[in-house]
C-alpha cells in the first residue's frame, strides 16, 4: 500500500516538474524574440484622432547619421501652423519633447490633401526592438492627441 502511495506522488511531482519545465521553456523563447535587436528596417505607426505618425528606424542610417525619420500627418480639418506643434515622445527609456517649429523639417500637403511633417529624431532608444512601443502626445491649436506607435505588420 505505501508503494502505490509512493509511486503515485513521484508520477504527479514528475507531472509537475514536466509541466513547469515546458512552461519556462516556452517563457525563455518569448523573451529571447523580445531581445532581438532590429538591425535592418522597421517601421512603427500609430493614429489619434486628428494626427496620425510614422516613425522609421534603419539601423544602417542611425550608425552613419546618428537620427531617423520621423513624419506626422494632420488627418484632423485644419492645417496647423508648425510654431503651433508641441510634441512630446516617450519610450521605455526616453522622453524626447520640443515645438515642430523648432525643428529642422519638410512640410508639404499630401496626396490624400493632409499636412504632413517629416523630421529627423536622434537617439529614441538605446536598442530598437520590433516589439518597441512609443507614446506621441501632440498639442496643437488647444487640443492634444495622443498616439500609440507599434510596429507596422507586413501588409499593412
Amino acid at each position: 500500500m505505501l508503494k502505490k502511495k509512493t509511486l503515485k506522488f513521484i508520477r504527479k511531482s514528475l507531472i509537475i516538474v514536466v509541466l513547469i519545465l515546458i512552461s519556462t521553456s516556452c517563457n525563455s523563447l518569448q523573451d529571447l524574440s523580445k531581445n532581438e535587436i532590429t538591425t535592418g528596417s522597421i517601421v512603427f505607426e500609430g493614429e489619434g484622432n486628428n494626427w496620425k505618425a510614422v516613425y522609421t528606424f534603419d539601423a544602417e542610417r542611425y550608425q552613419k547619421y546618428k537620427g531617423n525619420y520621423f513624419t506626422i500627418i494632420n488627418i484632423g480639418n485644419e492645417k496647423t501652423d508648425l510654431k503651433d506643434i508641441y510634441i512630446e515622445l516617450t519610450s521605455d527609456t526616453i522622453n524626447m519633447q520640443g515645438i515642430v517649429g523648432d525643428m529642422d523639417t519638410k512640410e508639404f500637403i499630401n496626396e490624400d490633401g493632409f499636412q504632413e511633417i517629416t523630421f529627423v529624431v536622434g537617439t529614441v532608444n538605446e536598442n530598437t526592438y520590433a516589439e518597441d512601443k512609443y507614446k506621441l502626445l501632440i498639442k496643437f491649436n488647444n487640443k492634444e492627441d495622443i498616439l500609440t506607435l507599434e510596429k507596422k505588420e507586413d501588409g499593412e
